[in-house]
């Protein structure tokens, strides 16, 4: 009996990640359409690489813990935090403006925009894809806007190359246990059986 209980608890403390992903989102304006990228295939992001009207996003680095403290638009996400990367971007052929908005899997707890922080910020990027253009990044404060809502980041910008791009950083996915259904389940079982030698 002790050897099987042991063994259920064991099934359940065993732990499986979640990364904390993009999930979707939209294009409210504009013509395009909203492109989840594949990070894990080899890219160049950066200068002209899409020449189209949809909003892009792509997972970069889940489930990371800062060695330094990492600085975002306002603030400084603390060394030791682990955290989840993703990487938002808009490409247009033409001079345009587009509205949308991304929804991820994690609370977001700040955004990376300027050409300097998101610089700083690359060794947080997926290591497929090669970010070009490293200077030329970042919103202009008069023509691009954000704004959060826990996990969903909205924004109105206007774009031609090479394109608008920010990093969007978000809380960690919080282990979900393999094993907790199981272990329930189980559980049940055990007692049913218990009260079945008790009833004999």
């Amino acid at each position: 009996m002790k050897k099987f209980l042991s063994a259920l608890f064991a099934a359940g403390m065993v732990a499986s990640a979640a990364d904390a992903s993009v999930v979707g989102g939209t294009v409210t304006f504009g013509p395009g359409s909203f492109v989840e990228l594949d990070s894990t295939v080899p890219m160049t992001i950066g200068q002209d690489n899409f020449d189209t009207p949809d909003l892009y996003a792509l997972n970069e680095l889940q489930d990371y813990t800062l060695g330094v403290d990492l600085v975002i638009d306002g603030g400084v996400i603390g060394a030791g935090t682990k955290v989840s990367s993703h990487y938002v971007g808009f490409d247009p052929l033409f001079w345009s403006r587009q509205g949308g908005s991304v929804s991820f899997s994690g609370k977001i707890l700040g955004v990376i925009s300027t050409t300097d922080t998101l610089l700083a910020s690359d060794f947080l990027g997926a290591p497929a894809v090669s970010y070009t253009a490293a200077w030329e990044r970042g919103l202009e404060p008069n023509w691009d806007k954000y704004s959060i809502s826990d996990k969903t980041v909205s924004v109105s910008w206007w774009a031609i190359s090479p394109g608008d791009y920010m990093r969007v950083i978000t809380a960690a996915a919080v282990p979900v246990p393999a094993g907790g259904l199981l272990l329930v389940g189980a559980l049940g079982s055990l007692a049913a059986v218990r009260r079945r030698r008790k009833s004999a």
